[in-house]
């Protein structure tokens, strides 16, 4: 081989070798391009905290020993004031002395390490500084580039060789070595091995598996896709924030995204591994893997995670580890209105398939056969459920994971679809039940759900709420550890945005109070909640006329509005006054037509409102684009409105949620808002915490029958004397 060809083929080596290098070494070097934006960006944070630090905090962290009027005469106005100078600068100020500026320096300074230790990055969509616009530049580099090594899960395995053939062949493009070592017997022998290199490495250029290795260098090398990054966040900001995590955004406490489960527990679950192999374009948060592995370890589990913080990528992840094992037989049963959701998740977020059941009685036994031998995640609702069972379809059914979404629809034991999912349950390797309000109107409600999974911590638990007056809420949640985990927004996601509420009172037209006092007479609590909202059907109202004011303000300032009624008639209104309005999603509304109602109006640009039944629209969706929820009039249920407020705040929110709750005064709004206070701190203290104490069940159980028939006679008795000075509203 002459030196000429020899030199070529060196200097293509040169330059796959040098493109394969870079490439290799590009992971690390946007990781740390990634820290150092972060590290900006978090700088930005602590300055801006710092500017808001009025210097009345300096005296407070002295013991109001220093005089700061000097200081503030001088121009201090702020800690970040005293941050930019330093103690000389003081000194020089008439009035303090060299021990007062060390005292104001220190005191300067300890407030700026509380502030960088607390200080958090949460991106601002709406004024867009440039900081945080490079965050989420390289924060889309590195996803671009770790797409691109997911296609190559050996990344550059012919590197080595390609080194090491490269400094063998050397020699042979050397015209005055070359023949140098013809003359010497060893020395053809070091030549007959250079060439026999440069043969190699002829060949290897030239082959597919290195064309494949080139391209995915210059895939990792070139710069993400051009675009705006912020048209890219706000259409997927879940993702970003995925990866934002491993950037070292501020975790949340430690033992909340454990749900302060005790150590043991802890212990067990950390020692889990979980495979992800078979998850798509997924980065789980650290509470979220840990909920996952946590569902392995204890296999028969509640996870009533607050809503928004993703529990069906918790139970795919699940699915997707014990399908990578080989195992096979995984069943969902979830509510009607979100099987297409659940199928189109599995799709996207997992490798695996989704068998949907459901459709006419021929189909769906069709379709359940189908399933049964093959691998795919099988997905029905409570009713096909229902009915598989009563057909005797279940009786040898013994998948490795039943998932139940949305459990407290099985709260009754007595109900058809709770008998189904039992028998389901009893034979299934495992378990999970999910759930964001296992309790809304009893305690015994959570022990039934339990009950389905691990019956003997129920025995436990009811046992000693019934023994003591009182149970500490710890004690409590250490009883029911091995089978509920329950984590709240605020202690796991950092960033997720304010969230709002205003009670808006308004006063009654005359038209609605005649109509109003119609139904009270009549007795029928129904009717007197559509009063306060229509009227008489014919008139103008203070809620639809409020309604229309806040849409109007959203739209004006860019923002997407979700309105919320428990009564058709209400949606109606609403939809007539609402001219371009999406929906109305109902109860009636096929699945496939609510997600696409749903997708367009995600869709859409501001403004823009979506109209729905509170029962149908607030469960199992996903609609991070609206920032501003209105809720037509109190619910019966406080988990009722906290589901519905949940659709818009929940992960993946990046602008503050304001939520309006429009209350009729001198009403039955004011009898429901202060008899379900107590229902909702009931909530807080029951199942909010993953923890209860035995106060007395017949003082707080309200069924909604008895609530109504109370409101109704406080409402008769406040007409029947005229209104009083104390009907005021809350």
């Amino acid at each position: 081989m002459g030196t000429p060809e020899a030199v070529a083929i060196l200097a293509r080596a040169d330059a796959v070798v040098g493109l394969l290098c870079r490439a290799e070494k590009c992971p690390e070097e946007v990781a740390q391009a990634a820290q150092r934006a972060f590290e900006e960006a978090r700088a930005e944070a602590v300055t801006a905290q710092l500017a808001e630090l009025e210097l009345e905090h300096i005296k407070t962290i002295t013991g109001g020993r220093v005089r700061l009027g000097p200081v503030e005469a001088a121009g201090y106005r702020t800690v970040l004031d005293v941050c930019r100078t330093h103690a000389g600068v003081l000194e020089g100020i008439h009035g303090v002395g060299a021990t007062s500026a060390g005292q104001i320096m220190a005191a300067a300074e300890q407030l700026r390490r509380a502030v960088t230790q607390n200080a958090e990055v949460r991106i601002d969509s709406r004024k867009r500084p440039p900081s945080h616009e490079a965050l989420l530049l390289v924060v889309q580099r590195q996803e671009h580039i770790q797409r691109a090594l997911a296609d190559q899960l050996d990344g550059f395995s012919v590197l080595p060789r390609l080194h090491k053939l490269r400094a063998q062949a050397d020699l042979a493009k050397a015209g005055t070595v070359r023949r140098f070592f013809t003359r010497l017997f060893s020395g053809r022998e070091r030549l007959n091995e250079a060439e026999s290199a440069l043969r190699q490495l002829q060949a290897m250029l030239g082959s597919s598996a290195l064309a494949a290795q080139v391209e995915l260098a210059e895939r990792i090398n070139r710069p993400a896709p051009p675009g705006s990054v912020w048209t890219d966040f706000l259409s997927r900001p879940a993702d970003y924030y995925g990866f934002l995590r491993t950037l070292g955004v501020k975790e949340a406490d430690a033992s909340a995204a454990a749900g302060r489960l005790p150590p043991n527990i802890i212990e067990a679950v950390r020692g889990q591994s979980l495979n992800d192999s078979l998850l798509r374009d997924v980065s789980l948060r650290g509470y979220q893997n840990f909920g996952a592995r946590y569902a392995l370890v204890q296999r028969r589990v509640l996870l009533g995670d607050e809503m928004g913080l993703g529990k069906t990528i918790q139970a795919l992840a699940v699915i997707a580890h014990l399908a990578a094992k080989g195992e096979r037989g995984f069943l969902v049963v979830c509510p009607a209105a979100v099987v297409a959701n659940w199928a189109s998740e599995t799709r996207r977020k997992t490798m695996l398939s989704a068998a949907v059941i459901h459709g006419s009685p021929s189909a769906r036994v069709g379709a359940f056969r189908a399933w049964t031998g093959s691998r795919d995640v099988g997905i029905m609702s409570f009713e096909t459920a229902r009915s598989l069972h009563e057909e005797g379809r279940f009786d040898s059914l013994e998948p490795s994971l039943l998932v139940v979404d949305e459990a407290h629809y099985v709260k009754n034991p007595a109900a058809g679809r709770s008998r189904a999912v039992g028998s389901i349950a009893e034979k299934a390797a495992r378990v999970l039940f999910m759930s964001g309000t296992p309790l809304e109107n009893r305690l015994e409600e959570l022990f039934s759900l339990i009950g389905y999974l691990q019956p003997g911590i129920v025995r436990k638990a009811s046992l000693s709420t019934r023994a003591s007056a009182v149970v500490a809420p710890a004690s409590f949640r250490m009883e029911i550890a091995p089978v509920y985990l329950r984590r709240n927004q605020e202690d796991v996601l950092m960033e997720l945005p304010d969230r709002i509420h205003a009670d808006e009172w308004l006063s009654m037209r005359s038209h609605e109070r005649s109509v109003y006092a119609q139904e009270v007479l009549a007795g029928n609590f129904m009717g007197m909640r559509r009063a306060v909202i229509v009227g008489d059907g014919k008139s103008d109202t203070a809620k639809l006329e409020r309604l229309e004011s806040i849409i109007e303000e959203a739209g004006a300032d860019g923002c997407k509005v979700f309105v919320f009624s428990f009564f058709r008639t209400v949606i109606d209104a609403v939809m007539s006054r609402t001219p371009g309005a999406f929906g109305p999603i109902h109860g009636g509304v096929q699945p496939l037509l609510r997600q696409k109602i749903i997708d367009d109006f995600t869709a859409a640009p501001a403004p823009a409102v979506l109209v729905a039944q509170i029962q149908a629209g607030g469960t199992g969706l996903n609609i991070q684009a609206a920032s501003v929820v209105i809720l037509m009039e109190p619910q019966i249920k406080p988990s009722l409105e906290e589901q519905a407020v949940a659709r818009a705040h929940r992960m993946g929110q990046t602008r503050r949620v304001e939520v309006f709750r429009l209350l009729a005064s001198e009403s039955v709004d004011e009898r429901m808002v202060e008899l379900l206070a107590v229902k909702g701190r009931e909530f807080n203290e029951y199942a909010r915490e993953s923890s209860v104490k035995d106060a007395a069940p017949e003082a707080t159980d309200i069924s909604d029958t008895a609530l109504a028939r109370e409101i109704v006679r406080l409402e008769q008795d406040r007409l029947s004397r005229g209104t009083s000075e104390s009907d005021k509203p809350l």
